[in-house]
């Protein structure tokens, strides 16, 4: 269970429409088109209390997602990547956590994740982060949808610069506590 707040959700939707999924996310069981999830995240209301303990991990998986080179939208397409994050302390106002590892893959190229930081609010709100690839460093952002049937979604928001080109990247992915 997994959330944050940093850009408006609606902001993935011309990503994701670049890279030509922006109708439908995969949720084949669902169904449910982008707008939907978007409708689907204010009618939540409120989120429930975490209940997250020190040890648990995090694994985000990414269903589909797409990337736009910052300062030149005409280059775009379709990105993956997965995040693995163990919390490290459950405090009274939210979670310190430590990225563990993960792959993106944008614009042919593939990543591997090799560690960083989050922090997390109490009430699934506002995660935010910083990691590392081999080489590169970037940010990230984490907005939960909530529960579809029994799978958890989130939108992973990722700012990467590799060599000249900075990629705004949006993910839609699933969430696994273990």
């Amino acid at each position: 269970m997994v959330v944050a707040v940093i850009f408006c959700v609606s902001t993935v939707y011309p990503v994701v429409a670049a890279s030509g999924q922006a109708g439908d996310y995969g949720l084949s069981a669902e169904s449910l088109s982008g707008s939907q999830l978007n409708h689907r995240v204010h009618a939540l209301g409120p989120m429930a209390p975490l209940n997250l303990v020190s040890g648990d991990t995090l694994a985000l998986t990414s269903l589909s997602g797409g990337f736009r080179v910052v300062g030149d939208p005409a280059l775009n397409g379709t990105a993956a990547g997965s995040l693995v994050l163990q919390v490290t302390s459950a405090l009274h106002s939210g979670y310190t956590l430590t990225v563990n590892g993960g792959s993106l893959t944008i614009n042919g190229s593939t990543y591997a994740v090799m560690g960083g930081s989050a922090e997390l609010g109490h009430y699934e709100h506002a995660m935010v982060g910083q990691a590392s690839t081999s080489g590169d460093d970037f940010l990230f952002a984490v907005r939960g949808l909530g529960d579809i049937g029994s799978t958890y979604y989130a939108i992973v928001h990722i700012d990467l610069r590799s060599g000249t080109n900075e990629y705004a990247v949006v993910l839609l992915t699933t969430v696994s506590v273990s």
